[in-house]
């Protein structure tokens, strides 16, 4: 809910185009190299302020239509699917695969893109042609 008490849903009609903001982790090479079809083509306005609580706020917010990370840690994650999927959006890895049905290991580090769904397809078409 918002600070009125109102149910809180993302915005599901964002345009694709330069304007539209996209907040990615681009702190390390494979945040880099993940994302760099949609860094290329200047098709998205490509943002980054390496902070997975800010991009969420943002998300919530509707300042954003998605938000993506190549290298996270499953504690982070809870809160990322929770709370994105609570307000109706997608939560995926770069290969578009829901992560509600991952089986998270402490081990390892993960992809996630969140958000409007016809944003986080686009990231995750454009991705996939690495």
């Amino acid at each position: 809910v918002d600070l009125q008490g109102n149910p809180t849903h993302l915005n599901q009609d964002w345009p694709i185009n330069r304007s539209t903001p996209v907040f990615l982790d681009l702190c390390n090479k494979e945040g880099n190299q993940a994302y760099l079809p949609l860094i290329r083509e200047v098709e998205l306005d490509i943002r980054n302020q390496s902070s997975t609580v800010g991009h969420l706020a943002y998300l919530l917010a509707n300042i954003t239509p998605a938000i993506g990370y190549s290298q996270v840690k499953p504690e982070e994650i809870g809160a990322v699917f929770a709370l994105s999927k609570g307000v109706g959006g997608l939560v995926v890895n770069h290969q578009g695969q829901d992560l509600g049905e991952e089986d998270f290991s402490s081990e390892r580090k993960y992809q996630v893109l969140a958000g409007s769904k016809n944003v986080v397809e686009f990231i995750v078409k454009k991705i996939s042609r690495l």
